[in-house]
């Protein structure tokens, strides 16, 4: 696995759930706050990935975290929007959760922070899409 693709992977997956997901679960509030949980405990993992990689500390158990709750949160999605919908979300899946290995990713230190920061924006984007997801109480793919 090329773990140089992780923080675009999390990017674009960050990406493909603000563009799909504020619509589609219009009127189901249920769904929509379980969305928004599992998006904000993956922005907490993610934040917490990163600070444990820059004080070069490896933070074991946080793939198996972020890949449980990206899951769970995708089988919120199943039951609300259409299965080729998913299909952009679970290619996407393939390399957002091998976060502990960020690092590994780049052997320039520039390269590596960048990768950091992006691992660090789409944790703000999956906090977005909570916030929005909670003050809206709808989940949409368009």
């Amino acid at each position: 696995m090329d773990y140089g693709l992780i923080p675009g992977g999390l990017l674009k997956l960050a990406d493909t759930l603000l563009k799909f997901v504020p619509e589609r679960l219009k009127a189901k509030r249920e769904q929509a706050d379980r969305f928004a949980g599992y998006c904000e405990r993956i922005a907490h993992v993610l934040d917490d990935t990163v600070a444990s990689l820059r004080q070069g500390r490896r933070p074991h158990g946080n793939c198996a975290e972020l890949d449980r709750y990206m899951h769970d949160a995708v089988d919120v999605l199943r039951k609300c929007v259409a299965e080729d919908d998913l299909a952009q979300i679970g290619h996407d899946l393939n390399y957002a959760y091998k976060v502990e290995y960020l690092d590994l990713a780049f052997s320039d230190l520039a390269e590596r922070e960048k990768g950091y920061i992006d691992t660090e924006t789409a944790a703000g984007r999956f906090r977005a899409l909570a916030a929005t997801l909670r003050a809206t109480g709808t989940i949409a793919l368009r």
